[in-house]
Order: C-alpha cells, then sequence, then structure tokens
C-alpha cells in the first residue's frame, strides 16, 4: 500500500463578512441524513434532487459502469448544484464525496479550473454566502472561502503532491462543528488515494445555511474542466439537547412498556 502523507495543519486567520452578491434559487428539500449514488437515473437527465445553476453542465452519465453526476464546465465562469437539507441550519455536519476528473483543458489565460465541495450556502446558487473547500487542478492550491474570501493553504503550485492529472480520483469531505450559533471548526480533507491533505479552519462569525453541493469553477479562453461526481453522503448531526430530548423520550417509552 502506498504511504499517505498529511501536510501540518496550519493556523488560520477569521475570515471578515463581504457584501458579495448572489442569485437566489431554489433547491429541491430534503431531510437529512442524505446519500445520493445517482443510479436509477436515466443518463442524460438531470438529478431531482440537486438544483442546477447558470449553466446544463450537470447530467448523469456512467463510468466505468457505474452511474454518476458528469459536471462539465465550458462557457461560464461557474456552475453550481445544490441540495437544500430541511433542518440543518446551524447543525453540525460532515458532507463526503468521490470526483474523478476527466477532462482538463488550459485554454488561454486560465488562472483557476477547480472543483469545491459547498455547505452551509443560503442558496444553491453558491456564489455567495457559503463554505467551500475547493481544490485547483491548474496550479494545485487548495483553499476554504467564506462568502467569497478565501484562506489559501498552500501557493506553492501543488506542494500537497496530489496529482491532477485526467483520469484521477479523489475523496474530499468537509465537516463542520459549531460550538456555538456564531463559532463553527471547519475540517476538510481530500486524497487521491496515495497523498493526503488536510486542514482546519476556525470561523467566529458561523455561516449556517440549508444548501450543500458541488461547485465548479473555470477562467480564460477554451478552458474546459471536466468531473464524475458520485456518492454523496451529508450528514447533519442534531444538536445535544435534541438528542438528550430523544434518548429521554425513547427511556419514557420503555419504562412504561415495563411497567404493563
Amino acid at each position: 500500500m502506498p504511504m499517505r502523507h498529511s501536510l501540518p495543519t496550519l493556523p488560520l486567520a477569521v475570515f471578515l463578512l463581504t457584501g458579495a452578491s448572489f442569485h437566489s434559487a431554489t433547491a429541491a428539500t430534503v431531510v437529512g441524513p442524505y446519500f445520493q449514488n445517482f443510479e436509477g437515473y436515466a443518463t442524460g437527465v438531470t438529478s431531482t434532487d440537486f438544483t442546477e445553476n447558470n449553466d446544463a453542465g450537470y447530467l448523469i452519465a456512467t463510468d466505468g459502469g457505474d452511474q454518476v453526476l458528469r459536471g462539465r464546465v465550458a462557457s461560464a465562469s461557474y456552475i453550481a448544484a445544490g441540495v437544500n437539507v430541511a433542518g440543518s441550519a446551524g447543525k453540525d455536519f460532515s458532507v463526503t464525496t468521490q470526483a474523478k476528473l476527466f477532462e482538463l483543458n488550459t485554454g488561454t489565460g486560465s488562472t483557476n479550473l477547480n472543483l469545491s465541495l459547498a455547505a452551509a450556502g443560503t442558496t444553491s446558487n453558491f456564489n455567495g454566502s457559503e463554505y467551500r473547500f475547493t481544490f485547483d487542478f491548474l496550479d494545485g492550491d487548495i483553499d476554504v472561502s467564506r462568502n467569497g474570501v478565501t484562506q489559501t493553504f498552500t501557493t506553492t503550485g501543488g506542494s500537497t503532491g496530489l496529482l491532477r492529472t485526467v483520469g484521477t480520483s479523489y475523496t474530499m469531505s468537509l465537516s463542520g462543528v459549531y460550538s456555538s450559533p456564531t463559532s463553527v471548526m471547519l475540517t476538510m480533507s481530500i486524497t487521491d488515494g496515495t497523498t493526503t491533505f488536510t486542514g482546519t479552519f476556525q470561523d467566529n462569525t458561523a455561516l449556517s445555511g440549508e444548501h450543500f453541493g458541488y461547485r465548479i469553477g473555470r477562467n480564460g479562453t477554451s478552458a474546459t474542466i471536466g468531473t464524475y461526481l458520485d456518492d454523496f453522503d451529508l450528514n447533519v448531526i442534531p444538536e445535544p439537547s435534541a438528542v438528550a430530548l430523544l434518548a429521554g423520550s425513547m427511556g419514557l417509552l420503555a419504562f412504561r412498556r415495563s411497567r404493563r
């Protein structure tokens, strides 16, 4: 088994709010925990749970016999697809997905060709108020952004050692633990199966939106990026008080049954 390398966690500054704008969009509403492997859809259609924005760039496709969500951007600056998870606002969450790069064309004048895992957004458009954990296939940068303000973990042209070649598969994950309504610790991870990069970010002006999903971005002339996306796995963890209330209710029910 190849050795997996982790970079040390870097101290990160708290991001500031910005006035970034976004377009309203409504995503299909589901209840977490939520898992989507895109099986059962006909190829060439869209997934009903995810709402697409900006471009018809997400379609169901097959990869090695598996049903996947195919995301390709060639003209718009970015495309987004998100799902609205009811009851997730301000709750601890973890989201994981599988991605496989199937097309990468830098074109002319490109400065970014990237894939983001988005969380806690106010809309599924993912161009304003959300967290984005992003891997840039052009220069290897890995960063997290909040409201469009970016904290870069590495700026040395792929010093993480992650592969950036067509055909490479990745596992990306992003989790958030709220210590209060205004404070959340984000933990993110990405691996290509050989090398793993992890990082953390403490945000003391926490976001609490209910939209989770994908964002693929690009710029430059004739630049394209395409990824297969699969196994979108989202867990939303109830507040401790809710868990305690549920446990108490179950205990009371068991007690009543034992008295019968």
